[in-house]
């Protein structure tokens, strides 16, 4: 309960700048700032605790590391494996989706365009308006 806003905080700010290649402020102009304000103002009520589990994660070294070419195969096995058991807990909390959705859609909607916006802000807004949850 405590940790979803949070959760929501950090998927509504990747979705906004997870695949730009230029500064939010600039591409979203103050939609950027004012949805991000207000998302994390928002309260979920309807969050509820289902259950939690225990699982066994093993640890295996990224791509990136087995290929470093200057690492000899022979010490990449050795020393970036690591054989010990790492145990994580989760807790997982539902939520309607369509909560979720519907709550978003009435925050970006009623965030104010007005005539500060450059052409190609508008269209940015539009477009991740529209394709906001494609992947959410």
């Amino acid at each position: 309960e405590h940790d979803f806003p949070q959760l929501v905080f950090l998927r509504v700010y990747d979705r906004l700048t997870g695949n730009i290649s230029a500064i939010p402020d600039d591409l979203y102009g103050s939609f950027f700032e004012t949805m991000i304000k207000r998302t994390v103002t928002l309260r979920w009520a309807r969050v509820q605790k289902y259950n939690g589990l225990w699982a066994i994660v093993r640890r295996v070294p990224s791509n990136r590391q087995l290929d470093q070419p200057d690492i000899p195969q022979e010490e990449v096995s050795a020393d970036l494996y690591d054989d010990s058991s790492l145990y994580a807990y989760f807790v997982i909390c539902l939520i309607d989706k369509t909560e979720i959705e519907e709550k978003l859609k009435t925050l970006m909607n009623d965030i104010a365009i007005d005539k500060t916006f450059s052409r190609s802000q508008i269209s940015a807004v539009n477009s991740i308006k529209s394709n906001f949850f494609n992947g959410f």
